[in-house]
């Protein structure tokens, strides 16, 4: 079955039927930032194959525990990559953890993560104050232009003047618009936090049980 994407760019979402059914894909025409986003999953994908495992994981995650669906205010699985990403860049990973062990450490790391108070940058490869103090160099930037898909557009330099318009922040490498835009209630923020709350107790916490993935799939 072909249906239009409710993203802003030129998508064509193609679900599959049996024999596979449950599987979808989608078509993008004429977006360069996606192609480009395409180009850097790759090759961080060839850099170390663990990132594609743990993507994979996660994605999987997500989707169980419902709050994979952009379309119904959580995270794209795009942004889910992001995260994946942003972990690999910031969190205390060593480079002989293997995949089973950074998967814990994902989930503890956005377990303590907060997301109304923090912004994600993966350009910078750092996490950003959602301040919106015109004083800050790093965490304020005046807005350059609006843009159909995050709302508004960013300098080339710097995050948006006022990122506190959204209730999380992961920055597109490419666009610089926010890629967790979706994610427009408190309520569907708290369900993603508290995913990642049973999720990190499931293999850390005080009623933690073998570290399988049965446990969260």
């Amino acid at each position: 079955m072909l249906t239009p994407s409710e993203n802003t760019a030129p998508n064509l979402k193609i679900e599959l039927e049996k024999p596979f059914a449950g599987l979808c894909v989608e078509i993008c025409c004429n977006n360069i930032d996606a192609l480009r986003s395409a180009h850097m999953l790759h090759y961080y994908s060839r850099v170390d194959d663990r990132f594609p495992a743990l993507c994979l994981i996660v994605s999987e995650w997500a989707k169980k525990v419902g709050i994979d669906d952009a379309n119904m205010g959580f995270l794209s699985s795009y942004a889910w990559e992001l995260l994946v990403l942003h972990f690999l860049q910031c969190g205390r990973v060593i480079n002989k953890d293997p995949a089973g062990e950074l998967l814990i450490q994902f989930f503890d790391y956005y377990s303590r993560f907060d997301f109304s108070e923090n912004a994600i940058s993966i350009k910078r490869g750092t996490v950003v104050k959602r301040a919106t103090d015109k004083e800050d160099p790093v965490s304020w930037k005046p807005v350059q232009q609006r843009d159909r898909r995050a709302g508004l557009h960013a300098q080339r330099a710097g995050l948006l003047e006022d990122t506190q318009i959204f209730k999380m922040f992961i920055e597109d490498p490419f666009s610089e618009c926010n890629a967790s835009a979706t994610v427009k209630q408190m309520s569907e923020l708290l369900k993603i936090q508290g995913a990642f709350d049973i999720a990190r107790d499931s293999f850390v916490g005080p009623h933690a049980r073998e570290p399988l993935l049965s446990n969260i799939l």
